[in-house]
């Protein structure tokens, strides 16, 4: 995740270097026009993300917190491993996904 949030802040810093450098000749709404449709692509990335987030990791936190109150005995610790493992495989697929989302 640290490795993403840094690849993100290069990128940024890089776009902002690129529209700093642009020649002072260019149309003022047009390079206006880039900076908002850039803003917007960071904004809709950001969400995303947010929402790949939430949606791979509620499940596992929330099978944690179900899991605590309902085993009581050792008879229901088999169901509760195989729910578990499938829910950090889901987890797993937010690094995945993740990584392809910013680099596309």
């Amino acid at each position: 995740m640290t490795i993403m949030a840094v690849n993100m802040f290069f990128k940024i810093r890089a776009q902002k270097r690129a529209v700093a450098h642009q020649p002072q000749s260019v149309n003022v709404d047009r390079s206006a026009g880039q900076y908002k449709r850039a803003q917007n692509q960071m904004f809709i990335l950001m969400v995303t993300s947010i929402c790949i987030f939430l949606v791979t990791t509620f499940p596992l936190t929330i099978g944690h917190v179900v899991s605590s109150y309902t085993i009581t005995d050792l008879s229901g610790i088999q169901s509760l491993l195989i729910n578990i493992t499938i829910l950090n495989w889901i987890q797993s697929l937010n690094c995945a996904v993740s990584f392809f989302l910013i680099n596309i």
